[in-house]
């Protein structure tokens, strides 16, 4: 989705001029669950580098935003499909310009377009309470019982043979001696016992016992077959979340590490990435190479999102946006964890006043 957005920049410039003239009014924001974290991934590419000025902070660089748009989640929620373009771009402008990343119209002197992306990420129930699940769990069960039931009604006639689990035939005694090598408890057993086709030929019940586990095993394997492919979609909209959310190099970190230490660190990474999430995606271009030569040239990236659940997007994205602005424009070396604040904050006017004005 974000690669054909990006393809379409051209046509979704949006010159926001106004937003050098914006005094926001105080905004109070309010952790709904204190404590709650927000991820923060953040990169550079190499050919960004910021210039400082003699007292050691960064040297301004002007920049317009673009619209990259807003990806809704699979329910409605008012807390973030309410919002438009404008009122999330609003709230990038003051932390923005605290990294001196400043707003301008100026087409010549703009170095960065910086295209705003916001959402939601659809949760996940679980691998356990999908239909699929449930079904190969419905189906193991009703093939284990079919199996049992033929083991017990092979075990029940005299004088029949078993199939070791060497291999090796041997023949009960009687009713006793069958069901003691089949041992009922041991359902490892079923599968290793079974009776001649000539007493199958001559026993109806027997034979229909037979049929039922051919008939079970049919079904556990129809069930088997869609759960694995289920578990594929799965594995793939996860990376893509990953992708999106930045999770992806954290938890390429964790590959075949299940069973390990380090297994827990990635339970707790897809946990995450199956719950729903609101996200905010900041990727600034190179604007001149854009406008003179038509190539999308990234230069920066910043990703970042919370948790959907028991929060309300419109309140936190001032805290959220706040939390991430220490890695605009710059590497956060991995995925980055940051509480949100506890109980109410206020942020002051949003006064930017730094408009590098057009050339005549």
């Amino acid at each position: 989705m974000l690669s054909a957005r990006i393809r379409a920049l051209p046509a979704a410039l949006c010159w926001l001029a106004g937003l050098g003239w914006w005094a926001g009014a105080p905004v109070a924001v309010r952790a709904d669950e204190p404590g709650e974290v927000v991820a923060v991934s953040a990169k550079t590419t190499p050919t960004y580098k910021r210039a400082k000025l003699p007292d050691g902070s960064f040297r301004p660089e002007a920049y317009t935003f673009g619209e990259g748009g807003h990806f809704s989640g699979p329910m409605r929620d008012l807390t973030i499909d309410k919002l438009q373009f404008l009122d999330v771009a609003k709230v990038m402008v003051g932390p923005l310009a605290e990294r001196q990343y400043l707003p301008s119209k100026d087409q010549k002197e703009i170095k960065l377009l910086v295209m705003v992306y916001w959402g939601t990420t659809a949760g996940a129930g679980g691998a356990a309470g999908t239909i699929a699940a449930q079904n190969l769990d419905a189906t193991s069960h009703a093939h284990e019982v079919a199996r049992q039931d033929y083991a017990q009604m092979v075990a029940a006639r005299a004088a029949l043979p078993i199939i070791a689990p060497n291999g090796q035939k041997g023949s009960s005694s009687g009713v006793a001696s069958g069901r003691q090598a089949l041992n009922p408890t041991n359902s490892a057993n079923w599968g290793m016992v079974d009776a001649p086709l000539e007493l199958l030929a001559k026993d109806p019940e027997l034979l229909g016992a037979k049929l039922e586990v051919i008939r079970a095993q049919a079904a556990l394997d129809s069930a088997l077959t869609v759960s694995t492919a289920e578990n594929r979609e799965r594995d793939r909209e996860t990376l893509e979340k990953a992708r999106l959310l930045g999770y992806d190099a954290a938890l390429s970190q964790t590959d075949n590490l299940e069973f390990t230490a380090r297994g827990i660190r990635r339970r707790d990474l897809l946990d995450e990435l199956e719950d729903g999430r609101y996200y905010v995606v900041l990727m600034a271009y190179d604007f001149q190479t854009l406008m003179k030569e038509k190539k999308h040239q990234l230069l920066w990236e910043t990703r970042f999102s919370v948790r959907e659940r028991g929060v309300d997007f419109s309140k936190e994205l001032a805290a959220m946006t706040e939390k991430a602005s220490r890695y605009f424009g710059e590497d956060s070396h991995g995925l980055v964890r940051k509480k949100l604040p506890e109980g109410n904050v206020v942020l002051g006017p949003l006064e930017i006043g730094a408009v590098v004005p057009e050339k005549k």
